[in-house]
């Protein structure tokens, strides 16, 4: 089932990674939404990792806001400790990339209700090459 895009996707802005005031402003949100799990990390060790993040929304059509930072909090966040997981890593990759069917809301619906918070599989799955 293919889900479309709505025409007020369609009429976002796209993502600016290369303007500091909006890498800043969202360096503050993922730390005031996420403040334990970033406590750790010196403001300046978040600047690239989310201007990294948000130089591929773009290409993954994640326009909205809240997506944007659901997708940083997926990318800086999240990330980390669930590519100790290969299997879980290519679900990501594989939902993040369905752009073509399923909107960028979808797409991180899916990934935080069956992947984040979930525990890492042992024994990990091997599907093969």
């Amino acid at each position: 089932m293919r889900d479309v895009p709505d025409e007020e996707d369609e009429s976002l802005p796209d993502v600016h990674p290369d303007d500091p005031e909006e890498v800043e402003s969202y360096v503050r949100k993922l730390r005031g939404r996420y403040p334990n799990e970033t406590a750790w990390m010196d403001p300046d060790q978040l600047v690239q990792p989310v201007r990294e993040a948000l130089g591929r929304c773009p290409a993954l059509f994640i326009r909205k806001p809240r997506d944007v930072l659901r997708y940083l909090a997926l990318v800086v966040v999240f990330a980390p400790k669930l590519n100790e997981s290969k299997f879980l890593g290519a679900v990501i990759r594989r939902v993040l990339y369905a752009v073509e069917d399923w909107t960028a809301t979808k797409r991180l619906d899916f990934i935080y209700k069956h992947v984040v918070g979930r525990p890492l599989p042992d024994p990990e799955p091997d599907f093969g090459p």
